[in-house]
């Protein structure tokens, strides 16, 4: 991952399965922000991705409570020295930053949480 600098990283991959979501995100927080998005609504997408994408990336926001196994897609990309990768969920959940996400939020704590997220660990 390339931080700071005029090459700075300016995609972020998202991974979440409803597409309700995947819109607020990119929407209210990504765009604005500047980064192009991807999308990414299973474990199995999420992976050829960040494979295509990996030297692009500035980082990856992640739910973490997809349906698949998430911790096994963390381990991996983690494994392969990327990071960060935010977890966001519905609840609190310490699996997630035992599996090595960077960091986590809770969506119940609102879209300027999840933006602040974004710019500590993305720009």
């Amino acid at each position: 991952m390339n931080k700071g600098g005029p090459e700075m990283a300016k995609k972020v991959l998202v991974v979440e399965d409803l597409p309700e979501v995947r819109t607020l995100l990119r929407e209210a927080i990504l765009e604005p922000l500047g980064f192009e998005v991807l999308d990414a609504e299973t474990v199995k997408e999420a992976w050829a991705l960040f494979q295509t994408h990996r030297n692009d990336l500035a980082g990856i926001l992640m739910d973490g409570e997809l349906p698949e196994f998430t911790d096994e897609l963390i381990r991996k990309i983690k494994g392969l020295g990327f990071g960060p990768i935010i977890a966001i969920s519905g609840r609190r959940n310490p699996e997630l930053l035992a599996a090595g996400c960077d960091d986590a939020v809770e969506k119940s704590r609102g879209i300027g949480a999840i933006e602040h997220m974004v710019v500590k660990w993305f720009r």
